[in-house]
């Protein structure tokens, strides 16, 4: 009688088992190299910032500033690691035509710029408080997502003629808010800010008359360059006379205007105005203050 052949073995369900095996390890494999971090320099192109990415940035989409429409210009940099995301932007036109440059703008401006930013990442913002920054004085908030589960803390520092947005966007909720800011301030104080971002915003600006400042120039210029030249200074006097985005007032002090913006305040032949800008000293024999905003008249 013959004996029974041998059965065949059974190799399709180890081998499904190694199928199964190699899937876990390679999803795994992905799960761990999609953490990784390759920290990775930046510098804008511009020299407003640089910055220490944890992975090699990407660089955003740039929007070109148009104040005449209120819109801003924006560009910057962003990488992730994992379902973190590290972002910088550099954000200018924000000034609408009639906030004097000083402490009060500054901080006007960085709370519209957080306030617009909540906004239009439909979230809710959950703790805010004053925050130092290179030296200058700056806005830090938690912004908490309505649908998605993760917050997003930022930190606003605003200079004369741009601000820089830093923010980090991880899974959390509001009750993490304070435990947010604290671990995005290791990748916020990586950004230092650069000389074309100005000097801090620190004091108001001086407050003297038309009058007064072309005199300061004619007694000595030199004096008046100590005192005045290269500040903000707000002037008051009559405009004596106007050409295409400047105007003269008392006859003595050029006024060259910042760029136009949908608020701008006329400045009218005859009228009194007050206008603060940036003192160059003389040019053409005049006391000349640029990138000036007319103020609003007092109500």
């Amino acid at each position: 009688m013959n004996a029974p052949a041998p059965k065949p073995r059974r190799r399709f369900g180890w081998f499904l088992a190694a199928l199964v095996v190699l899937a876990a390890a390679g999803g795994g494999g992905w799960l761990v190299y999609s953490n990784l971090s390759r920290p990775a320099d930046y510098a804008d192109p511009d020299g407003v910032f640089t910055a220490t990415f944890p992975n090699p940035p990407a660089a955003l989409p740039v929007i070109t500033a148009d104040p005449a429409f209120l819109k801003w210009g924006e560009r910057g940099a962003k990488a992730s690691v994992g379902r973190r995301e590290y972002a910088v932007t550099v954000q200018d036109g924000l000034n609408p035509g009639n906030q004097e440059p000083g402490p009060a703008g500054r901080d006007a401006q960085a709370e519209m710029l957080v306030v617009m930013f909540a906004a239009n990442t439909d979230g809710t913002p959950v703790t805010s408080r004053a925050a130092k920054h290179d030296g200058h004085v700056g806005r830090e908030v938690v912004i908490a997502g309505r649908d998605d589960g993760r917050l997003t803390a930022v930190r606003v520092v605003v200079g004369e003629t741009c601000a820089v947005r830093m923010t980090v966007k991880a899974p959390g909720d509001k009750a993490g808010a304070e435990a947010a800011l604290a671990d995005a301030a290791a990748f916020f104080d990586t950004v230092k800010l650069g000389p074309a971002f100005g000097p801090a915003i620190v004091e108001e600006p001086l407050a003297v008359s038309a009058t007064e400042l072309a005199a300061a120039y004619k007694a000595d210029p030199a004096a008046a360059d100590g005192r005045f030249k290269g500040r903000w200074v707000r002037v008051n006097g009559k405009v004596t006379d106007t050409a295409d985005g400047a105007f003269t007032v008392d006859g003595d002090v050029a006024v060259r205007r910042a760029a136009k913006a949908r608020m701008n305040v006329p400045a009218r032949r005859g009228s009194p105005v007050t206008a603060t800008g940036k003192c160059l000293g003389l040019v053409d024999g005049k006391a000349t203050l640029a990138e000036a905003v007319v103020l609003p008249p007092p109500s």
